[in-house]
C-alpha cells in the first residue's frame, strides 16, 4: 500500500521488479521500500508512506500476515544485530489444525474449494468475493470476528462454529476481536470455471465418439482443430475450443515429460541448473559494476536485466510459445 497525501492505492510491485523474492525476507522487503521511495521522486511523490500487507501459509498451515500491514517500511528499524519488531511470529500454536485441514478438504466435494485464514487481534482482512464465486461463506474455526459488509454498512459478529454466507461482486472485511488470534476458512464455488470444465468435457466427449464414428453428423468449421489438435488452425472466435486445446496440449506435455528417458531428463536439469547459476552471476556481476562505476543509462540495463533473465526453454517449449504468440485472443467473449 502506498500512501502519500494526495493519494493512497494499492502498489503493483511488478512495476519496478519482475522478481517476488523480496516479499519473504525482511532486509529485502526493507531495500526495496527504500528503493521506492527514491524512484517515486520522479513520479512528483515525495516523502511517501509504503505498506505492505503480506500472506504466507509455510508448511501448509493457516495463511496469516508475515509483516505488520501498519508500519510504514519506510520509516521502520532494520538491523541484522537485533529482531526486527515488524515482522509478525509465526502462529505455531495453531499448527495442530493441520490435520483438521486435511478431514476438511476430504469432506469437501470436488466443486467446492476452501481457504484456512489466520489473522492477529486488532487486524482486519479486506477481500472482495469475485462474481465468478456464486457460493462463498465464512465460517469461524477458533475466536472471535465481526464481518463487515462495505456496500451495506452492516457488521455480523461470528465466534467459533458461526458461518456466514457472503456476497458476490462485493467488498467485505474481517476483524479480529478475540483477545487471541482467529481462525476462519472461506469455502467456495467458482461457477465459471466448473461451466467451464463441463464445457470441456462436452468438447471431449464429442471428439472421442467422432474418433470412435458413433458422431457420424459433420462437425462445424469452429470444431475442425477438436480433430486436427492444431491450436494454429483455430478459428479465433471460438474461445472454448482454444481452452480445450490448450489444455491437451498441457496434458500432453506433462505426459512427455514423464515418459523421458533418462538422458533427457539429465539434459533438461543440467541445462536448468546452467541457466540459474547464469542468471546469479550476471546479476551479481551488473550489481556490482552500478555499485563500482556508476549505473548505465535506463535502456542499457533493461537490456542487460532481460539477457540475464532468459530461461531455459527446450524445443518443444519454444514451439508451443512461438504458436501462443501468433494467435489472437478474443478481446471480450463469452464461454
Amino acid at each position: 500500500m502506498l500512501q502519500h497525501p494526495l493519494l493512497t492505492h494499492p502498489f503493483l510491485y511488478q512495476v519496478f521488479t519482475q522478481t517476488r523474492r523480496w516479499k519473504d525476507h525482511a532486509d529485502m522487503l526493507k531495500q526495496y521500500a527504500t528503493c521506492l521511495q527514491g524512484l517515486l521522486g520522479a513520479y512528483n511523490i515525495s516523502e511517501p508512506e509504503i505498506y505492505f500487507d503480506v500472506w504466507v501459509s509455510i508448511n501448509d498451515r493457516f495463511q496469516q500476515r508475515l509483516y505488520d500491514p501498519t508500519v510504514d517500511i519506510v520509516k521502520a528499524d532494520w538491523s541484522p544485530f537485533h529482531k526486527t519488531p515488524w515482522v509478525k511470529p509465526l502462529l505455531v500454536d495453531l499448527s495442530p489444525w493441520r490435520a483438521k485441514f486435511q478431514e476438511i478438504e476430504d469432506s469437501l466435494d470436488n466443486q467446492t474449494d476452501v481457504v484456512f485464514i489466520a489473522d492477529f487481534p486488532g487486524l482486519h482482512l479486506e477481500n472482495f468475493v469475485s462474481e465468478d464465486l456464486g457460493n462463498t461463506s465464512i465460517q469461524v474455526l477458533q475466536g472471535e470476528v465481526s464481518v463487515e459488509i462495505v456496500k451495506d454498512a452492516k457488521n455480523f459478529t461470528l465466534q467459533s462454529g458461526d458461518h456466514m454466507q457472503l456476497p458476490a461482486g462485493e467488498y467485505h472485511k474481517v476483524y479480529t476481536v478475540s483477545p487471541g488470534p482467529s481462525c476462519y476458512m472461506y469455502l467456495y464455488v467458482n461457477t465459471t470455471a466448473m461451466t467451464l470444465e463441463q464445457n470441456l468435457t462436452r468438447l471431449q466427449e464429442l471428439k472421442e465418439k467422432v474418433e470412435n464414428g458413433s458422431e457420424t453428423s459433420p462437425l462445424p468449421p469452429e470444431l475442425q482443430p477438436l480433430i486436427t489438435g492444431h491450436v494454429e488452425d483455430l478459428n479465433v472466435s471460438d474461445p472454448l475450443v482454444l481452452a480445450y486445446l490448450r489444455r491437451q496440449r498441457r496434458i500432453e506435455e506433462a505426459e512427455r515429460r514423464r515418459n523421458a528417458t533418462v538422458v533427457e531428463r539429465f539434459q533438461r536439469f543440467f541445462n536448468k541448473k546452467y541457466y540459474l547459476l547464469r542468471r546469479s552471476f550476471l546479476m551479481t556481476t551488473i550489481s556490482l559494476r552500478n555499485l563500482i562505476i556508476g549505473k548505465p543509462p535506463l535502456e542499457q540495463l533493461a537490456a542487460e536485466v532481460a539477457f540475464a533473465n532468459i530461461k531455459y526453454e527446450d524445443p518443444r517449449q519454444q514451439e508451443v510459445k512461438q504458436q501462443d504468440q501468433s494467435i489472437k485472443e478474443p478481446e471480450h467473449t463469452d464461454l
